[in-house]
């Protein structure tokens, strides 16, 4: 009995979690929301939850689409010193800056053989230049946030594993009391029929 009710506290904690962090997507979905009331639902309306793995999906999407940009012509300057080859309306990822970045730094590295202050200043410029694009602080947040969903849906499989263990080693307590109540049974027919 008391595992089960463990199980039940544990499942009952991992949907509370789901709901915070529900709301959480919610208003971080509406940033112009002041996230103090959710959507009205239609009476008619059917509403199916969400479970902890499209909330890490949802959060992966997001994270996604926080970390690229697109193109425009003020950015091609900043992107040439970098060292990276795209066209105005492409698409550009952090990673890419990251790595254009240290790969040309290698080069022009005031410690390295025909680098100098100036030009790796100029690179430091143009690296900071295109990251103000990207929302550094609110990557950071969804990473975070990304970290939690994931733990809670590990957690909510981990629950899920044991209500179907539980539930497998109560149908065989059963089956097995079964077994014990038809042998009582046999020897109480044979105790009777001597």
């Amino acid at each position: 009995m008391s595992e089960e009710k463990n199980t039940n506290d544990i499942t009952v904690a991992a949907a509370a979690a789901a709901l915070v962090v529900g709301a959480i997507i919610y208003c971080w979905k509406n940033i112009n929301s002041d996230c103090t009331s959710m959507p009205e639902i239609d009476e008619d309306e059917t509403v199916t939850p969400l479970s902890p793995n499209d909330f890490v999906e949802n959060y992966e999407a997001t994270l996604m689409s926080l970390k690229s940009i697109q193109i425009h012509a003020e950015n091609i300057e900043f992107l040439n010193i970098l060292g990276i080859k795209k066209n105005i309306g492409d698409t550009l990822t952090l990673s890419e800056v990251e790595n254009g970045y240290k790969k040309t730094s290698i080069n022009c590295h005031p410690d390295k053989n025909g680098g100098s202050n100036k030009k790796f200043n100029t690179l430091v410029e143009a690296k900071e230049a295109i990251e103000r694009y990207f929302d550094t602080k609110t990557i950071d947040k969804a990473q975070e946030r990304l970290n939690q969903a994931r733990r809670i849906a590990t957690i909510d499989d981990e629950n899920k594993q044991i209500k179907i263990e539980i539930d497998q080693m109560k149908h065989n307590m059963f089956n097995q009391d079964e077994r014990i109540e038809n042998l009582r049974n046999k020897v109480k027919s044979q105790k009777e029929m001597k």
